[in-house]
């Protein structure tokens, strides 16, 4: 298969994955507390940016594939969100601030619905941010925002699980983490830096890239609980 059959192809196995994580976590780990909330969110919301994304690619009509590419834009900005309310959550009761936090969100929901004709333009059937509209760099500084103040709250839960010593748990948290880097870099080299410009649809390193951040994360959930108050921001 050329590269525009295979990125697709890529995408979907990517959202499998994710999904997959999301039905384990909700039926056989269980959901409790804001901290459960928040991860399952992140998982559905990645799952159907992927999906609406892969869709983009072979829907041929211009019209119905933008209006895919756009539902997937904000549904990644919605995922970079509640990933970062994930990583904030440990050891906090109720986060008051998160309708806060969700204004920038909010701001790049509306550039998308309001500018998605100006912002993007198609390159080999991948859907590309032009960096041309201001409305696109809204949208790029909401998701590194939100990747760079998640990575941000989990590196602090790193450094206090290594300080007591529970290396277990630290482990796991530092395969979510750098699970967590590689999709921001996918994230990055498809939308920020324009690697699908660049390339077309010959070299699906971003969808390659996006699937093996999806399969780190499965591996980083082995054996993993979250919910309720049990983190490692309540120690002491």
């Amino acid at each position: 298969m050329v590269g525009g059959q295979v990125s697709p192809v890529l995408l979907l196995a990517a959202a499998l994955v994710l999904a997959g994580i999301a039905l384990w976590f909700r039926f056989r780990s269980g959901v409790r507390g804001e901290t459960g909330l928040w991860f399952l969110l992140w998982l559905v919301a990645a799952a159907l940016s992927v999906v609406f994304s892969a869709v983009s690619w072979w829907v041929e009509d211009r019209t119905v594939s933008h209006s895919f590419c756009q539902a997937a834009t904000v549904l990644m900005t919605a995922s970079s969100f509640f990933v970062f309310l994930f990583a904030r959550s440990f050891g906090r009761g109720v986060d008051y601030k998160a309708y806060f936090w969700s204004l920038p969100l909010q701001l790049a929901a509306a550039a998308v619905l309001a500018n998605g004709n100006a912002m993007f333009s198609r390159h080999s059937r991948a859907w590309v941010l032009e960096r041309s509209s201001p409305a696109s760099w809204i949208v790029a500084a909401v998701l590194v925002l939100y990747s760079l103040l998640a990575v941000y709250h989990i590196a602090g839960i790193l450094r206090e699980l290594h300080r007591e010593g529970r290396e277990r748990e630290a482990q796991r948290m530092g395969i979510i983490l750098a699970a967590l880097l590689i999709l921001f870099y996918a994230n990055v080299m498809g939308g920020i830096l324009g690697a699908r410009e660049w390339w077309g649809a010959r070299i699906p390193l971003v969808e390659l890239t996006y699937l093996i951040g999806a399969l780190v994360l499965a591996k980083g959930m082995a054996g993993k609980r979250w919910g309720g108050r049990e983190s490692a921001g309540e120690r002491g």
